[in-house]
Parts: C-alpha cells; structure tokens; sequence
C-alpha cells in the first residue's frame, strides 16, 4: 500500500468516527421542560441557556407567555443561564447589531453560565427542570 492509500485510509477513517460519535451524541437527545421564575412570578421574556462545560455542548431555550421552555438536551450536568431578550440596536458603529433589552426579573447573577448558581442533572428519569430565581 503506498503513502497515498494509507492517507486515505487513514483519513476515511478519522472522518468515520468523528461522525459516529458526533451523532451518536445527538441521537441521544431528550426532551428537558421547565419554568422559569423569579420571586415566584412567571419570567416570560427571554432565553434560557444551558452548557454542559464536561463536554462543550450548549443550547438555548425561548420562554413562552407563561415562562415555559422546552429544550432537546444529551444526558449531563449543566450550567444554566436566563438571558433577557434582545433588541435590535440601530446606528450603532460596532458589529454587535443586538443588545439585552433591560428587565428587572432577570438579575446579572443568572446571566451566564459561568457565574449563574443554576445547575440541572439531565437524565432520562428527571426531565422536569423548573428554575427559581431570586433578588
């Protein structure tokens, strides 16, 4: 076998795997809900971002009307964060062409996921996670 097939190979084979197990990972996705609240009241504007930092995968929920989300998720243990909604900023010279609408019943403490003090253990028998926030 010259160097050529081998590299071939060898590179059919790298891609292979990282397909299999790229997929694999998201074959396994469940189907995680909740609510959000904030002193007991319904939060119902914004996101919610959940990061499994073990593994690097992350996602975002929308909340509804209600304060719901409902997320596919792989098993594992996340950080989460409830980001306000954004708003489409006009005129502005930077490339960000969005920024957090301000809100009161999101405080910055739950705002991302490396600080937020929200932690939820996705697993096949716990799928309800609701999220309580407080001043």
């Amino acid at each position: 076998m010259n160097a050529t097939n081998r590299f071939s190979l060898v590179l059919g084979l790298v891609v292979s795997l990282a397909t299999m197990f790229g997929c694999q990972q998201e074959d396994n996705l469940l189907i995680a809900t909740g609510a959000v609240t904030f002193e007991g009241a319904a939060v119902t504007k914004g996101n919610v971002v959940f990061e499994d930092t073990s593994t690097g995968y992350s996602d975002t929920a929308e909340l509804d009307a209600q304060g719901n989300y409902s997320i596919e998720l792989p098993i594992g243990e996340y950080n989460v964060a409830v980001e306000p909604p954004l708003a489409e900023v006009k005129g502005d010279d930077t490339d960000d062409d969005f920024d957090y609408i301000k809100v009161d019943n999101i405080p910055e403490k739950y705002r991302n996921t490396y600080e937020s003090i929200l932690k939820v253990s996705v697993s096949a028998e716990q799928l309800t996670h609701n999220l309580e926030m407080t001043k």
